[in-house]
């Protein structure tokens, strides 16, 4: 979580921000999320997308949720099957 918080603070460049404050009620922007998304992949180690920091606006719950998912192969692919290492093909089969 400390990670997650330091980039949120260089972000919006308040270095006094919480786990707890919200990205966007202390100056973040959709533009803004967008730019963060790379070093927060680069900082858990797999793909998160933009849509994480809108339904995770804070440090605090980003990183939880970033952690409950890391490590699942195919984890936030949104397709089928892949999560368990199956291909879209060999789902169900």
């Amino acid at each position: 979580m400390d990670g997650v918080l330091r980039l949120w603070r260089e972000a919006l460049g308040r270095p006094g921000l919480g786990e707890h404050d919200n990205f966007f009620l202390s100056g973040g922007h959709s533009v803004l999320a967008v730019r963060l998304i790379a070093p927060l992949e680069e900082l858990v180690g797999h793909p998160i997308g933009v849509r994480a920091i809108f339904d995770h606006p804070t440090p605090a719950g980003l990183a939880a949720f970033a952690g409950t998912s890391a490590g699942r192969t195919g984890a936030f692919t949104g397709r089928a099957g892949t999560s368990t290492g199956e291909t879209e093909e060999g789902a169900g089969r």
